[in-house]
């Protein structure tokens, strides 16, 4: 990021790199030291689990039940 630093434009930079234009301004967030300190995982931040408490009189009531049901 020092070419965007020493008076380059964002816009040349990601050329350059072969990024949009928003990634090298994460990039230099970053480097500021304003921006997320590590990456997250895409997707849903939580699962549904089933104890299995809950999930064996399931089994019992449904014995041909398959995993879309």
């Amino acid at each position: 990021m020092r070419y965007v630093e020493a008076g380059g434009r964002i816009t040349a930079a990601a050329r350059l790199f072969g990024v949009h234009r928003q990634t090298v301004q994460g990039w230099i967030r970053l480097a500021r030291g304003d921006g997320l300190r590590e990456a997250r995982k895409p997707g849903p931040r939580g699962g549904r689990k089933v104890t299995e408490t809950a999930l064996h009189p399931a089994l019992l009531a449904r014995p041909d039940a398959k995993l879309k049901e």
